[in-house]
């Protein structure tokens, strides 16, 4: 398997060995629904 190393800041991560699960928030006031 190929070795994937992402360096981020001063941290080093191997993902070729293990899972990586990354997503994005949204909080502003407008991606609530008012109706619910």
């Amino acid at each position: 398997m190929r070795e994937r190393i992402w360096k981020i800041g001063k941290r080093v991560f191997d993902v070729s060995r293990h899972g990586l699960i990354m997503g994005a928030l949204n909080v502003t006031p407008d991606s609530f629904s008012e109706d619910g």
